[in-house]
């Protein structure tokens, strides 16, 4: 999006926050919540929330859960786009 004057730049604003991470961006593209993610995926609501926000994630994590995620959301999210999520930021809507 071009912004072009200051209206246009206000109305870009208002309707979007700070960017998102590519997982949780996925999650809420289907309409789920924190919990019924985690209870589908069958990972700790914990764990998911942490790895949406981009915190760090333990070894034992990328080996059992990543690959989870990566199997549920399929449609390009990639454990690069879990991992690093800085590298793929994602804009979210939040007024419309």
């Amino acid at each position: 999006m071009q912004i072009k004057d200051l209206t246009t730049f206000a109305v870009y604003a208002n309707n979007y926050a700070m960017s998102t991470t590519p997982l949780r961006q996925a999650r809420k593209d289907r309409g789920l919540t924190l919990k019924e993610a985690a209870d589908l995926i069958g990972i700790e609501i914990t764990k998911l929330s942490r790895m949406e926000r981009g915190h760090s994630i333990t070894k034992e994590t990328v080996k059992d859960e990543v690959p989870k995620l990566v199997q549920f959301y399929g449609n390009g999210l990639t454990e690069m786009h879990i991992l690093y999520p800085e590298r793929y930021p994602v804009m979210e809507v939040v007024n419309q």
